[in-house]
């Protein structure tokens, strides 16, 4: 009786043991075929990656990339540092979902829309597959909610249903994304779709490493969107279907000063990740596609950011609100108008060199009143050697109205007194 007892405790234990794990499993991060890797980065407790400073190498050749494309850009400037093949055209994945993400917040950024709106899901957007968010038909979630689902997630279903909550249609939206892609100048890209999965009888998204640099650049310059693609673990919507989502993007937590952006995966693609990391006054973007695993895409992104910080220094120029120079102004009130910068700018030099900086300053010509404060009235270009290290535009500080005929001849008649 005693032996019967026992085997019965221990099946009883072995049951508890095995819906213990069935309950852990499914409340953990769901994987989507989109990024196979997820697997190996989520199974249990993700790795840490080792972010030791890279100490400060010489040349190009002491970084060595697997991946089939790569780009270490100075977000600053836009200037390319490093780089493998930065305009061969290749499959993005889900790196996809970053112009999707900059296209919502150009929506935000115009009023179109707010992040407290609610998005009904389509049919169509329900119906995506791999990383998702299991989103149904008539199902209403904020537009907050879908960002960080694909900020974080990489969620397919709810790239979609922003897309069409923001164009009406995916196609429209589709439009938009190679419009933008155009203003960035980014030459190499087409896309098809607004997430980045290979679907039956559509053609891939195409784009390059350079092109997708350019996009990132143009990414952090909101705030917001890092804030989300920075978010390490989201918990959306509330028991009993509360699912939580972790970031695909490990560098957001074991990188130092990483706040972006956006991994992705398809057999074809590779292994992809567009990164990014401030640290001291500095931003550098790095991109790897085609890597051959989700490590190595990581490590070779770290290796492109370290080279990058360990190689370069911070200079500020100019601080947002800081006079550079003065404008005369054509029946104006007051007669010249002062220029300050409309951002902070610093820019990356090469540590122990000797460089030769200049600040190349341009203004509108025969400016006549009136001018509203705010309004672009030049650009503030720093170069080293021939080379443009970074820019801010210069703005006017405050409003010039427009002289009357009587205070016009007054003043000319003060200038001819003046000048007897």
């Amino acid at each position: 009786m005693a032996k019967i007892l026992g085997l019965a405790n221990a099946r009883h234990i072995w049951a508890v043991i095995l819906v213990l794990f069935l309950v852990v499993g499914l409340s953990g991060p769901a994987l989507g075929a989109d990024d196979a890797d997820a697997a190996d980065d989520w199974f249990g407790a993700p790795a840490p990656i080792s972010v030791q400073a890279a100490g400060s190498p010489t040349g190009p050749g002491q970084v060595n990339l697997s991946a089939a494309a790569a780009v270490l850009m100075d977000a600053a400037s836009g200037r390319v540092i490093l780089e493998k093949n930065a305009h061969e055209r290749r499959e993005p994945a889900s790196v996809t979902k970053l112009m999707t993400l900059v296209l919502v917040f150009d929506a935000i950024a115009n009023g179109q829309i707010s992040l407290d709106d609610k998005v009904q899901v389509s049919d169509h957007a329900a119906s995506l597959g791999g990383s998702q968010i299991y989103l149904e038909p008539g199902e209403e979630m904020t537009v907050r909610d879908l960002v960080i689902a694909v900020a974080v997630h990489s969620a397919n279903d709810a790239s979609v249903a922003l897309a069409e909550y923001v164009a009406g249609t995916e196609e429209a939206f589709v439009e938009r994304m190679n419009q933008k892609a155009k203003e960035l100048q980014m030459n190499d890209t087409v896309f098809v779709n607004s997430h980045g999965l290979d679907l039956p009888g559509q053609t891939p998204n195409i784009t390059s490493a350079y092109d997708l640099a350019l996009l990132s650049r143009y990414a952090v310059r909101f705030p917001e969107l890092l804030k989300y693609t920075g978010m390490w673990e989201y918990y959306i919507r509330q028991p009993p279907k509360q699912q939580w989502l972790v970031n695909r993007n490990r560098l957001v937590r074991f990188y130092p000063g990483a706040d972006g952006l956006k991994t992705g995966f398809t057999d074809q693609a590779g292994h992809c990740l567009a990164a990014t990391a401030a640290r001291g006054g500095l931003r550098f973007i790095a991109v790897v596609l085609g890597a051959p695993t989700s490590s190595a895409r990581f490590a070779e992104a770290v290796s492109l950011l370290n080279y990058g910080f360990a190689n370069f220094s911070p200079l500020p120029v100019i601080k947002a609100g800081e006079v550079a120079t003065t404008l005369p102004v054509a029946r104006g009130e007051p007669a010249s108008l002062r220029l300050v910068a409309a951002e902070d700018l610093t820019v990356a030099v090469p540590k122990g060199a000797k460089t030769d900086v200049q600040q190349v300053i341009t203004m509108a010509s025969d400016v006549v009143a009136p001018v509203k404060a705010g309004q672009v009235m030049g650009q503030l270009a720093v170069t080293a050697g021939g080379q443009e290290l970074g820019r801010v535009a210069l703005v006017a500080a405050e409003d010039v109205r427009r002289l009357g005929w009587w205070g016009f001849w007054l003043r000319l008649v003060k200038l001819f007194l003046g000048a007897r």
